[in-house]
């Protein structure tokens, strides 16, 4: 089999799994496409790590942007190992790929003010997309942690504060390497949060698994969704992103 034999279903596979969104697909495509004009239509198994150097070298030499190159090593990595793992393509070091990558400079986006958050939950009709808003905007909580989430992930607690006892409701999610961490609620999230599994719980008398059973790609554009009806750009980041700046701002 060909490299160019395997673009279609390298694509699928990125979409079923959720991993990516249709319109990034296209252009891990475009980059694949580029590669296979330079390095050659060859078989599969005749692949090997030199040829992702080489193709990068080309790139540097072109004055390519920084980030164009380390998109383009990253659509590399997944390459091979899709190639390793549907196709049995053992002479590839996905390690060795990944550390072609250079390093970007990242910017932080711009944070939401608290008005354009409610625009976002105005405009939502939908209860999963309204506790969808205000979980990733009122706990900071990861989208990755947010769609692992169960019903016993969710606890009521008292603590004690400078003004007396106070319930509390906190989530306990899997963060980066697994690790277990727990984040509390603040203002009308956890209100959002029992209406929402109150609705589960109607629409799944024989019970239910994760709260958000649906893949990334599938929130992400119920968020771009809300966003442009409510003329707020908005991603799961940006609502992560925007509780980080809130806190900043109350210390």
């Amino acid at each position: 089999m060909r490299l160019s034999e395997t673009l279609d279903d390298f694509k699928r596979s990125m979409v079923v799994s959720g991993s990516r969104l249709p319109n990034t697909t296209e252009k891990y495509e475009r980059i694949m496409r580029q590669f296979i004009n330079v390095v050659g239509d060859k078989e599969i198994h005749e692949l090997r790590v030199g040829d992702f150097g080489d193709f990068k070298y080309g790139m540097v030499l072109k004055k390519m942007k920084t980030s164009t190159v380390a998109t383009a090593v990253s659509v590399f990595s997944k390459y091979a190992s899709y190639l390793k793992r549907d196709h049995s393509v053992k002479d590839l070091d996905i390690e060795e790929i990944r550390m072609m990558r250079p390093k970007v400079h990242q910017t932080s986006p711009e944070a939401l003010e608290k008005w354009e958050v409610e625009k976002l939950y105005e405009a939502a009709t939908d209860i999963g997309d309204k506790a969808l808003v205000h979980l990733l905007f009122y706990t900071g909580v990861r989208i990755s942690e947010l769609l692992k989430l169960r019903a016993e992930n969710i606890c009521d607690r008292t603590v004690q504060n400078e003004d007396g006892r106070q319930e509390t409701t906190w989530i306990e999610v899997l963060g980066k390497g697994n690790k277990p961490r727990e984040i509390p609620f603040s203002i009308n999230a956890p209100q959002i949060l029992r209406r929402y599994l109150r609705y589960l719980g109607d629409e799944n008398p024989n019970g239910f698994e994760r709260l958000f059973p649906r893949s990334y790609s599938t929130y992400w554009r119920r968020l771009q969704h809300l966003g442009e009806q409510a003329n707020v750009k908005v991603s799961p980041h940006v609502l992560r992103h925007s509780f980080g700046v809130g806190v900043d701002r109350q210390r």
